[in-house]
């Protein structure tokens, strides 16, 4: 009982350690740029459930790694001692993890797919929520994007602009957009990383996406300012990318002006 003990107490010190390296390394900024009202959000979510998953992965490593370097043979006649999974640690086992999974299914899975929904998701599976942010403003600038093998072409609702390939899509700061999304050929997906948020490109169906840009920036500064393609499309994946600035409403509309042809 006393050499089981030891092994316990050994490997649940290694559990700790990793456990504090584990945490501590989440406090590293290792984010794009936030460029959008719901990036800080999804920056949040993605650290909490890292957190809560590490006292489990380390839990298993710990126990793997230490049965491998306390037990490890060469005789491949040597047969270990059988052992059941019953007494104290499988049932905490199971009734921990199964509680954090029921959590996390609560906060922040219905609780993070209520609040995407109100800031703007739609997947064509009903109508957008009245009263919510899920509707379009009087005052958003509403994009008609259409994805291809491999490039994308914006429009400008409302103007004569049309931009494709590598041209630079340009939307103003503190300001809702409204995007429209439409695939010609295969499954694409809408990913700017400076917003975080992402939606399927559909051939035949048209998904919507609304978001607002809260920091200037362009992808000549930036890499995180770019409307990359995030699903796997074909022999040219790689290079579906259109640069995105972010400027003050001033200068997108002096833009406009000078892509309308000053109309």
């Amino acid at each position: 009982m006393k050499s089981n003990s030891n092994h316990v107490l050994i490997a649940g010190a290694i559990w700790v350690v990793l456990m504090a390296i584990g945490e501590a390394l989440t406090f590293i900024d290792i984010y794009p740029t936030v460029g959008s009202e719901f990036a800080e959000d999804s920056d949040f979510i993605f650290t909490f459930l890292t957190r809560l998953g590490i006292p489990v992965f380390a839990f298993v490593v710990s126990g793997i790694a230490y049965a491998v370097l306390r037990w490890r043979t060469n005789d491949i006649d040597d047969v270990g001692e059988h052992i059941r999974g019953t007494g104290h640690i499988p049932r905490v086992w199971v009734g921990v993890t199964g509680a954090l999974a029921l959590f996390v299914m609560v906060y922040p899975g219905l609780t993070g797919v209520a609040e995407l929904r109100d800031i703007g998701y739609d997947y064509g599976f009903g109508d957008a929520v009245e009263g919510g942010r899920n509707v379009a403003t009087t005052e958003a600038v509403v994009l008609n994007v259409t994805g291809f093998r491999w490039a994308w072409t914006v429009e400008y609702e409302g103007t004569d602009i049309s931009l494709t390939g590598a041209e630079e899509m340009v939307l103003p700061v503190d300001r809702q957009i409204w995007v429209r999304i439409n695939s010609t050929d295969v499954l694409h997906s809408f990913w700017v990383p400076a917003f975080r948020q992402k939606i399927d490109v559909i051939p035949g169906r048209t998904t919507e996406l609304t978001f607002t840009p809260i920091e200037t920036g362009n992808f000549a500064e930036d890499a995180a300012y770019r409307l990359q393609c995030a699903e796997l499309c074909g022999r040219d994946h790689t290079f579906m990318m259109m640069p995105v600035a972010v400027v003050e409403q001033q200068e997108f509309e002096d833009w406009l002006g000078r892509k309308s042809g000053g109309k």
